[in-house]
């Protein structure tokens, strides 16, 4: 039932909103329809119709808000409805589709209290047509008996608003410093019920401060100020002078107007209060904790027998508190008719049977004051207990209202939108219902979203039962029920690493011994420990994923690669949904102990040993493999947010402006001519397009990166502005040759300190720590100069650069590394790479493609040129025009 809550992410076209209208017509929000995509998205595709179109309040007064605000109020959802119902009615296209019979109509005034005669309307613009059958009347009104052709179903939308709320995951709710009070009244908008009932507790001196938790907020917003709320209350006082005197209304004015309690500042207060977001229960749930009873002022205030609930009494009901009613004569009555059990044993409740409001309000007064003579009794957090008799009441209450009333109003709506009210649900178990099968056999069991056309692998975490699953509509499903050919299938899980890790702490805490020694049980072969659920990972298909979530990384933007566009949008769309049910609310908190615990792991070098041997990588070689090449954060690509290059040009900018020293001192310098590329934005359009590459905009800031041939430093101290905390660079001091000191004196100006190393062919450098990321970019590393012999006028030298005496033109000499030097840097390199760590191999210039000698070479370098890896064809830049010379290479350690 989160069908308010749950997420839409694709929208079917069965849903019309684009009918012809006048020529004034308002673009209506294309999710504004989305209630009804998620009611419909719940229905068998066998008794769904082809076309619906829906009227209501809502829709209206976006649709004709040009004609409503040249009537003088952009609100007035009552002419906004007979607008929409008359543009429906003369459009040939809706009519002739309604008599083919293919065709759904439904008039949704199940959210605002709408009179007969719109009723009267409906039933005499479409009672009359051959189908008239499949146009349908949502009424807010639990009992509307209105005799007409076009049949009536009472469906108040909003009390399903919050119908997934949970009590006990409401107990998780950090509780608040509020004391003890008897009563809470929630009061936003100025209706006569709540002015009448703010009269009646000062005419009887009731000490509001002390008693009550009150809000009383009015009806002020862009078109409504303030003063016009306090006119709006002080103009009552006429109608009910017989009962209470002017003064009383002016102090309501200057007194309680604009009384609060806290709610969600981040979004706008009429938006919030007019939400359906679980969290407005949550949010008031440790207040209702500590207030005896709920003073519940309707919606409506009707006095002809006609009751209407809205999602104000399933908040009471939810937070499981008593409750009086200032609403619907009989209102209480009908609630015993629907099956829940009220307070009369504890209050009197004959103000439910009084004929107007007003004599309703007098009599809640009483009932009111009786209710602040109970002793509060509470426990040793100021949370208010009840006695076993009220107890046994509110738990009737929740469990009726969450098991029997919401599921009634959920049928009447599903049914209603059934061809020929045959309520057929799609096929598959929802979470609420697995929760409540105790012995459930998950073999050939598939998480499926028919909506999205993508499926979940089960997991051991309880992730996509409790959160994913309600949330955007997944449902448990037989395999053999899913078409895998027009499915994108996706696995959720962490680094393998620490999977590992984390199974190693539980089963060391239950077998009292330590985690290594475990862990060491495992690198030894032992087939109890290998054996063991939380040791042994997760079965995967692993040829048929086409995306596996790293739930340790969550992002709400960007998408995976590589994938064809269909299936990327579709993966795209359901990740950032994913991505952001996590961040928000905080699934793995639960996890933080051992967190903290893999943390301190992980910077320990025994432990780090044993979880990168090639022992265990060998044991989970298939897990590692998909998890590094489609979960990691290093195959993310960015979209819709702001691009490393832009970032990248503006830091340049801003860096050499406070380094203004130094652009003045390679001023003179004979390598300036270098150094002044450097300063160009254009210069690093390659570096900058490897960055993103290999996902640095998502990897988190303390990715262990290596910057080599650092030069100038550009890099990592850009790098470092981007918050990487574990960036380090090396460089040749001997390669620097007479550039060295200048280097250094930048170096220091920029407090940087390159490590010294010099590589040469078929001999192993050393690196004193492992890498997530390996940057060797526009480098000169694979230079052999040393190896040229210049030989000019019967003389030789190893003089590796020229300069045309005529021209000016300068020439460098080098030979590249041949096939059997590359393969030994490779290897050496990935010696320093992480479990899934990347190197890029830049260098330049890269002649492997230019002539035919070094084709061993190329052909061989092809494999490590994989968009799997990151690897993207490079782009010419102003320093290096010919793209095909800034060439590179990626090298994934396993």
């Amino acid at each position: 039932m989160m069908y308010y809550n749950k997420r839409v992410v694709n929208r079917s076209s069965r849903i019309i909103n684009d009918w012809q209208g006048p020529d004034t017509l308002e673009v209506c929000p294309v999710e504004n329809y989305d209630i009804y995509q998620n009611y419909i998205d719940e229905l068998d595709p066998s008794v769904r119709f082809d076309n619906y179109y829906f009227v209501s309040p809502s829709l209206s007064t976006h649709i004709y808000r040009t004609q409503l605000l040249d009537l003088g109020d952009e609100f007035n959802y009552e002419d906004s409805v007979l607008f929409m119902l008359e543009d429906l009615k003369n459009d040939d296209g809706v009519i002739s589709n309604i008599e083919e019979g293919n065709t759904c109509i439904i008039i949704d005034m199940g959210v605002e209290l709408v009179n007969e005669e719109t009723y009267r309307l409906v039933d005499k613009f479409f009672g009359h047509l051959k189908c008239h059958h499949n146009v349908k009347y949502w009424t807010m009104y639990e009992n509307c008996e209105w005799e007409g052709t076009i049949e009536i179903i009472s469906a108040s939308r909003t009390v399903l608003r919050y119908g997934d709320w949970n009590w006990n995951e409401g107990l998780s709710i950090p509780l608040t410093d509020n004391e003890p009070r008897h009563i809470l009244s929630l009061n936003r908008r100025l209706r006569t019920n709540r002015i009448l009932l703010m009269a009646e507790l000062l005419k009887r001196n009731l000490n509001i401060s002390k008693d009550f938790y009150l809000s009383f907020l009015g009806s002020a917003n862009d078109n409504i100020t303030p003063q016009m709320d306090k006119d709006a209350i002080t103009g009552i006082a006429s109608y009910h002078s017989d009962d209470y005197d002017k003064e009383i209304f002016e102090r309501i004015a200057e007194e309680i107007y604009d009384t609060r309690l806290p709610y969600n500042p981040e979004i706008d207060r009429d938006e919030w209060f007019g939400s359906s977001s679980l969290d407005r229960v949550s949010e008031m749930f440790p207040i209702r904790q500590k207030i005896y009873a709920e003073v519940i002022t309707e919606f409506t205030s009707t006095n002809n027998g006609m009751v209407s609930i809205s999602e104000k009494l399933s908040q009471a009901i939810l937070s499981k508190k008593p409750f009086i009613v200032v609403g619907d004569k009989g209102f209480m009555a009908h609630l015993k008719e629907l099956g829940f059990r009220t307070f009369d044993d504890f209050w009197s409740e004959e103000y439910d049977k009084g004929s107007h409001i007003q004599h309703r309000v007098k009599l809640i007064g009483d009932s009111i004051e009786k209710i602040l003579t109970i002793p509060l009794e509470v426990d040793d957090y100021g949370v208010v207990i009840y006695d076993s008799n009220m107890q046994e009441i509110l738990e009737h209450n929740y469990n009726h209202y969450k098991d029997n009333f919401v599921h009634n109003v959920d049928k009447r709506i599903l049914t209603s939108l059934s061809i020929d009210d045959n309520l057929k649900l799609k096929p598959g178990l929802t979470s609420k219902q697995i929760k409540k099968i105790d012995d459930l056999d998950w073999n050939n069991k598939i998480w499926y979203s028919e909506n999205t056309q993508v499926a979940i692998i089960p997991t051991e975490s309880n992730i996509v039962l409790d959160e994913i699953s309600p949330k955007l509509g997944f449902k448990l499903i037989s395999i053999d029920d899913v078409d895998f050919e027009n499915t994108s299938l996706v696995a959720l899980s962490h680094d393998p690493r620490k999977r590992l890790y984390m199974g190693a702490v539980a089963l060391a805490k239950e077998l009292g011994k330590e985690t290594e020694e475990i862990l060491s049980m495992v690198l030894d072969g032992d087939k109890e420990i290998l054996q063991d659920a939380r040791i042994k990972q997760q079965e995967l298909p692993y040829d048929n994923i086409d995306y596996l979530f790293d739930l340790d990384n969550p992002y709400e933007d960007g998408f995976y690669r590589p994938i064809d566009h269909d299936s990327r949008s579709r993966i795209h769309r359901i990740v950032r949904e994913i991505s952001h049910i996590i961040q928000r609310k905080l699934v793995f908190k639960s996890h933080m102990s051992n967190q903290i615990k893999w943390e301190s792991a992980w910077a320990d070098e025994k432990v780090d040993k044993l979880l990168n041997s090639n022992y265990v990588y060998d044991m989970f070689k298939d897990h590692f493999e998909l998890y590094f090449k489609k979960g990691t954060w290093r195959n993310r690509h960015p979209s819709n947010i702001p691009s490393l290059r832009g970032r990248f040009d503006k830091f340049l900018t801003e860096f050499f402006e406070e380094q203004d020293g130094i652009i003045e001192y390679f001023k003179e310098k004979g390598h300036s001519d270098y150094f002044n590329a450097s300063l160009m934005p254009e210069y690093w359009t390659n570096h900058i397009m490897i960055m993103k590459n290999i996902g640095l905009h998502y990897a988190p800031r303390d990715t262990k990166i290596l910057d080599m041939g650092t030069h100038f430093g550009i890099t990592p101290k850009f790098l470092e502005s981007e918050g990487f905390t574990e960036v380090n660079c090396t460089n040749s001091y001997e390669e620097a040759g007479d550039m060295l000191p200048d280097l250094q004196h930048m170096w220091k100006e920029i407090d940087l300190v390159p490590m010294d190393i010099h590589i040469r062919p078929q001999q192993k450098f050393k690196l004193g720590k492992k890498y997530d990321v390996i940057l060797v970019t526009m480098s000169n590393i694979f230079w052999q100069s040393d190896r040229i012999v210049n030989f000019s006028q019967g003389s030789v030298s190893q003089n590796w650069e020229t300069v045309d005496g005529k021209t000016g033109a300068q020439s460098t000499f080098f030979m590249p590394y041949m096939l059997k030097d590359i393969k030994f840097f490779i290897e050496n390199v990935k010696e320093y790479l992480e479990p899934g760590g990347i190197a890029v191999l830049q260098p330049y210039p890269f002649v492997y493609n230019e002539f035919h000698n070094f084709s061993i070479e190329s052909k061989f370098l092809l494999q490590y040129q994989n968009r799997d890896t990151g690897y993207e064809y490079p782009l010419s830049t102003i320093h290096s025009p010919k793209a095909e010379l800034n060439d590179f290479i990626v090298i994934q350690n396993r």
